[in-house]
């Protein structure tokens, strides 16, 4: 294989893997986050809060 036939092929490979990205960029740009309501409740139930004090008693500086 020539340089610039590797070179072609590099492209080629690039240009499709950057399409791809930004084709799903678009798809999902502008929609809203999807939340599950028993992952949240999960989640709320088995956080650690022993340190949520040092985030809710921040005091302004």
């Amino acid at each position: 294989m020539t340089p610039e036939l590797i070179s072609l092929i590099l492209s080629i490979v690039a240009t499709f893997a950057l399409i791809v990205y930004v084709r799903g960029l678009i798809k999902t740009a502008g929609s809203d986050r999807k939340v599950d309501p028993v992952a949240v409740e999960e989640l709320m139930a088995n956080i650690d809060w022993s340190h949520a004090y040092r985030v809710l008693d921040r005091k302004k500086t």
